[in-house]
């Protein structure tokens, strides 16, 4: 269910048709007695499964409009759970407040336990990802590896995702893994000194016994930088058992590690930082992402973890913009940005400046508006640079941007909208010097977005900033000290 579509209905209409249950996390929306919104929600989720592998839950439709948490529907119906003396069962929680409350709230992450021992060799950072481009073969093509390694280098990203296919095929059983091709070890070299790490992608069956998962030692000692581990497909307490021990060998091997096939977060990343994104999503894998969903996913999904939705460069689904495909790299926080175009898509953008060296960490999260369903803007930063973006579902022209999240003085916007001209492959870029005063005007169509990189202005281009002269239309006042 973490892979499909979130839907907005009332508690009344749930609790009248055949569905069975509501899955984690669940927005409330509170409205007045005449049926308006009051501007305040509710985020339901739950938080730390992993201390005591206990399983995971869903709210059970009663049909009176309550609810029940039971187990999820695979843990009900295909296996027991154990418990022993001594055993705290997982954080049930609610975000309350207005919507800014709900998206900037770390409440999932601080309900799990504090990490134990030294993680600062986990680097979060942007991806390359040549499945949906070049699919099974080019993972076993040493030439197109090559260039995905290539493509990473020149955009300053960290990792390239090797996806299956890249090991050779085995018939011997019991092998929980298939060696590597011949020309592996020289490509791991060329890698390396281009300064790209490799994530291995490997299926959650060839991990599920510690015999199994010795293989991560072995991908270590070769360098590899981590694993996209695949297929868990449970939250049953078996599963949680074996997400934990996959976490704590990555962690003892110094492997980071992104889960797909998985359910939903629920503050490990704080217990196991290298544990740094997940799926639990219906991305681009699925043809395309659809912003109607998107503009829900920002009040839900991602509010409790990262979320990997895998972005291509130009839409697939139809009627997105290349502005809507750009602003989900900033509306959505994943810790291994994962960048699924062909490589040359990339090379021949006219806005690739914005995906050069491009945060896959941030600092401070900030909701600058928005309305569950409809559009979201969001701003985040990383060091001193900040990064905005809007995505909307509707139509909104002359939409404003307030920049009060920025510092004091000036920065420097760089603006990418949509072409009109060529809506899915061109962006128009703008460079304007702006402060928190100042606010943002954007004419946006269906399914359309943009985003803005603001960069502190310092020294004399600061004084250049102040003597500019002003634009019609445009005022200035002083105070000035008499004496």
């Amino acid at each position: 269910c973490y892979e499909t579509g979130y839907v907005g209905q009332t508690v009344e209409r749930i609790s009248n048709t055949p569905t069975k249950f509501v899955c984690f996390p669940a927005l409330l929306g509170y409205t007045d007695a005449d049926g308006k919104s009051t501007g305040k929600y509710m985020l339901l989720s739950e938080a730390d499964l992993y201390s005591d592998c206990y399983f995971g839950s869903v709210l059970s439709i009663n049909g009176d409009n309550t609810f029940t948490l039971a187990p999820a529907p695979k843990v009900a119906y295909d296996t027991k759970t154990v418990v022993t003396t001594d055993f705290a069962s997982p954080w049930r929680y609610g975000i309350y407040g207005e919507l800014a409350d709900i998206v900037e709230s770390d409440l999932t992450d601080n309900l799990a336990p504090a990490p134990e021992g030294d993680y600062s060799w986990v680097v979060p950072g942007v991806t390359a990802w040549m499945w949906l481009s070049e699919g099974y073969q080019g993972q076993r093509t040493e030439a197109t590896l090559r260039d995905y390694v290539d493509l990473a280098a020149e955009m300053g990203w960290k990792y390239l995702i090797l996806d299956e296919g890249w090991q050779p095929n085995s018939s011997r059983p019991g092998r929980a893994y298939d060696g590597y091709f011949r020309y592996f070890d020289s490509l791991l070299k060329y890698a390396e000194e281009k300064g790209v790490g490799f994530i291995a992608w490997v299926k959650y069956v060839d991990l599920d016994t510690p015999e199994e998962r010795e293989i991560l030692r072995e991908w270590a000692a070769k360098g590899i930088k981590g694993i996209k581990a695949d297929f868990f497909d449970s939250e049953d307490q078996a599963t949680l058992e074996g997400f934990k021990a996959i976490y704590e060998l990555c962690a003892e091997c110094h492997l980071i590690v992104n889960c797909h096939g998985a359910g939903k977060p629920t503050g490990e990343r704080r217990t196991y930082p290298n544990v740094i994104n997940r799926e639990a999503v219906n991305g681009e894998e699925y043809g395309g992402f659809w912003v109607d969903n998107a503009v829900v996913w920002a009040f839900t999904r991602n509010v409790i973890g990262p979320i990997d939705i895998t972005p291509r460069l130009y839409p697939t689904a139809g009627g997105n913009t290349i502005g809507a495909q750009m602003a989900c790299n900033i509306i959505f926080e994943s810790g291994i940005p994962c960048m699924a175009s062909d490589s040359e898509d990339y090379r021949g953008f006219n806005g690739i400046s914005f995906y050069k060296d491009l945060p896959a960490a941030w600092d401070d999260t900030k909701l600058v508006n928005g309305k569950v369903g409809s559009y979201v803007s969001i701003a985040r930063r990383s060091g001193d640079i900040w990064y905005a973006s809007t995505l909307t579902y509707v139509q909104r022209k002359n939409m404003k941007m307030p920049l009060s999240f920025l510092g004091d003085g000036f920065y420097q916007a760089e603006i990418y909208t949509t072409d009109p001209a060529n809506k899915t492959k061109q962006v128009l870029i703008e460079t304007k010097t702006v402060t928190q005063n100042d606010s943002l005007a954007v004419s946006l169509v269906r399914q359309d977005g943009f985003v803005v990189r603001f960069t502190p202005v310092e020294g004399d281009a600061q004084t250049d900033a102040l003597n500019a002269p002003f634009a019609p239309g445009a005022f200035v006042a002083w105070a000035l000290n008499k004496g």
